[in-house]
């Protein structure tokens, strides 16, 4: 599915990165613990969360050391995220290489809250998100969040 790129374990130049655009399929995440398998959409909008989970372009690309923040749908590719505990493994395959992250929160937050993940962060984490509870349909007024802290991948190295 993925033109991966061979030969870079630690790091990657990004001047070898095709990094995507909106609307882009770049990756594949996958909650082995949960039986989530999807792909993952840069940018998120109705017609992307149809196909997929999708990263918001206000965070950064996976790989850069900070916050990725990604949604999906509660009645479709995360209606099993409420399976994920404290301690569980999300992986993360993109063109440019595959990352590892252990869930080290699980909480349900109110939709306009925005404390529970920084996107200013310095250091690597994802931050995943869906409507709760499971079985609403349409937009609800909370979410059910999964903190990860970053295990391994390929850092991003800009200006190379």
């Amino acid at each position: 599915m993925l033109n991966r790129l061979d030969g870079y374990t630690e790091s990657v130049p990004s001047s070898v990165i095709t990094f995507p655009k909106y609307g882009d399929c770049y990756g594949e995440l996958r909650i082995e613990s949960a039986d989530i398998t999807a792909p993952l959409y840069y940018g998120d909008n109705d017609k992307l969360l149809k196909k997929g989970v999708c990263q918001y372009i206000g965070s950064m690309y996976i790989g850069s050391g900070t916050t990725v923040l990604i949604s999906g749908h509660n009645n479709t590719y995360l209606h099993t995220l409420g399976q994920v505990e404290v301690g569980d493994i999300i992986e993360i395959d993109t063109n440019y290489g595959s990352y590892v992250y252990e869930v080290d929160s699980v909480s349900v937050e109110l939709a306009n809250d925005s404390s529970w993940y920084d996107l200013d962060a310095q250091h690597e984490n994802l931050e995943l998100y869906t409507c709760y509870p499971f079985d609403a349909l349409g937009i609800t007024r909370y979410r059910f969040c999964v903190g990860a802290k970053y295990i391994s991948g390929p850092k991003i190295l800009y200006n190379e």
